[in-house]
């Protein structure tokens, strides 16, 4: 963005085509104002030294929209994503991606809750498909991988080790037909050998 020399309020259009209408202080973008981008991309919102700078909205010519809060012209902080998929993102962001705490909605119905670090699902998480099959546990490069619990609709429990979203390793799994535990084998979710008795 190609500070000029101005002072409160003026439409202005950059020598690449962009175009600024609002707040100048100092020969820069302070205030409220919309940048419209000549590919088509849109910010609403607050800037701070010819930057987005707070809380603002960015649409996509995608259609594509961020809700929520800038730092140095980049999305950071607090805020929610709308995806041209429907999927909804609303939680923290980091340089532009999503990075720490926060909830994606699918357009299944199913929900992921849980940690974010460069744009993907790593740490720990619950992802619920419904109200009575949802999986609480480790999450590695987007996959259900690592330790984690899922609960089967048929009230059946899996408490073991995951590998890219199935059962990959030892299981101490609820069998609730008879109400009991037994720890189990599983290679590529499929159910290998028993490694105990019904307890």
């Amino acid at each position: 963005m190609q500070p000029v020399k101005f002072e409160g309020y003026k439409l202005y259009t950059f020598p690449n085509g962009d175009k600024y209408d609002g707040s100048w202080k100092n020969g820069l973008m302070e205030g409220e104002g919309k940048y419209y981008y000549i590919n088509g991309n849109t910010y609403i919102g607050q800037f701070s030294n010819g930057k987005f700078e707070g809380k603002g909205q960015l649409k996509w010519k995608s259609g594509n929209i961020y809700e929520g809060e800038f730092k140095e012209g980049i999305i950071s902080g607090y805020g929610k994503k709308y995806y041209i998929d429907k999927n909804i993102y609303e939680g923290n962001w980091k340089n532009g991606v999503k990075e720490g705490k926060g909830t994606m909605f699918y357009p299944s119905g199913a929900k992921y809750i849980g940690d974010w670090k460069n744009d993907i699902r790593e740490g720990k998480g619950i992802y619920l498909w419904d109200d009575l099959n949802r999986y609480e546990g480790d999450f590695k490069n987007d996959y259900i991988e690592g330790k984690g619990k899922m609960y089967y609709d048929n009230g059946d429990i899996c408490d073991g080790e995951w590998y890219h979203n199935v059962r990959n390793g030892i299981c101490l799994y609820y069998h609730n037909d008879v109400g009991k535990w037994r720890k189990e084998l599983y290679q590529n979710d499929l159910y290998m050998k028993p490694l105990s008795d019904f307890i």
